[in-house]
Order: C-alpha cells, then structure tokens, then sequence
C-alpha cells in the first residue's frame, strides 16, 4: 500500500503538513506518488517506506516517485530509513520534474542501484537549499554507487550538508 497519491493535477496550494508517512510499500513510491502534480509538503517525514519487492532489481523512490512533470515542494521534511531495490532511496524523480526541498534532512536511507538518497532522471531540476544528507547507504548491487545520481537531468545543491554517506557523493551526466 502506498501512503500518498498525487495524480490529479494538485498545486502548490494543496498542502499537506505536520503528518509521518510510514510502513508504505509499493513497486514504485513507497510512501507517496506524484504524477504532473505539484503540492507542498511541510514537516512530513517519510518514515520506513519501500520501493519493490524484497528482492529483485525493480523497485524506485522508498521514500517518493515524482514523475511527468510533477514538481512538489517539500519545506522541513525528513526523509529516515526509507529503501528501495533500485534507484532513489529517498527521492526519484524522473521525466522533467523540477522539485525544490528546503531544510529537510536525508538520513539512513539505502538503495541497491544509483543514488543512495537522490535519483533525478531525464530532464529534471532538483533542488535542494540547506539540506542535510547523512548516513546514506548505496549498496552498489547493481553499479552506480553514488549518493546523489543524475542522468541528462540538473541537480542543484545551494549551503547543503553531505557527510557520513557509504558511496561516492554525486554522478551527473549531460548530454
């Protein structure tokens, strides 16, 4: 079961605050969807959310999947103990999302394929503004062991704290 679904256009104005996310499985978000949907999340922690099964190579984004055009914000969140068995224990967002974080933290999250705490994938912006990212684990299963991976997609990290995570900090590849 997954915690949150935004797939019906949601904007900015939809707010969602002050509530744990926990305990949701998917094959994809584990705690939250967003598809061409845009809300603000204030102090939401997502908490021990998965991404696929317990085993095999499929599974994206524990914590969250933004994908087509979905740009949420999220303000003073926490991302904790969220997994996955592919891309994005925390974030993974992919086809031309642009989400902007600012002062959330990313802590012991874990992923089997690219980005220990962030995937950002074909035409996104991500950004993060003071940001903490720590003991994030990449268990390089599958290659790529980087924290933050990002594929023809920019990623902006603006007085952003990374420390303590187990890969290589960041993979960005443009065309």
């Amino acid at each position: 079961h997954i915690g949150f679904q935004f797939t019906n256009g949601e904007g900015l104005e939809t707010i969602l605050e002050g509530i744990t996310i926990t305990n949701g499985v998917a094959q994809n978000g584990g705690g939250a969807l967003f598809v061409e949907s845009s809300p603000t999340l204030r102090n939401v922690i997502f908490l021990e959310n998965h991404a696929g099964p317990r085993s095999g190579i499929d599974g994206s984004g524990g914590a969250f999947l933004a994908y087509s055009y979905a740009s949420p914000h999220f303000i003073d969140c926490t991302f904790q103990s969220n997994s996955c068995n592919w891309a994005g224990s925390a974030v993974c967002v992919y086809v031309f999302c642009e989400p902007i974080f600012t002062a959330c933290t990313f802590y012991d999250n874990w992923a089997d394929g690219p980005g220990g705490a962030v995937f950002n994938y074909w035409g996104c912006n991500s950004t993060f503004v003071d940001c903490t990212f720590a003991g994030n684990v990449n268990t390089a299963l599958y290659g790529w062991p980087y924290t933050f991976f990002s594929y023809v997609s920019d990623l902006d990290l603006q007085n952003c704290t990374v420390y303590g995570n187990s890969s290589e900090v960041v993979f960005i590849h443009n065309y």
